[in-house]
């Protein structure tokens, strides 16, 4: 039981937050604007993908 004590403190004890949800659609709202609302859908989602990936690569770069 000490076990099961411990993991349910680390996964019960997580922050409930949609910051990350909010990102994306702030994200998705600059990518998918009036000039560029011709866009498919799965283009939009790609370029979302790659601007939070190339926003975590930067972060990552200037620790270093």
């Amino acid at each position: 039981m000490p076990v099961l004590h411990k993991l349910a403190l680390r996964l019960l004890s997580q922050p409930v937050t949609s910051s990350c949800s909010e990102r994306n659609w702030s994200i998705y709202g600059h990518i998918h604007n009036i000039k560029r609302n011709k866009l498919t859908s799965q283009r939009v989602e790609d370029l979302v993908y790659v601007h939070s990936n190339l926003r975590l690569l930067s972060r990552k770069e200037k620790e270093y």
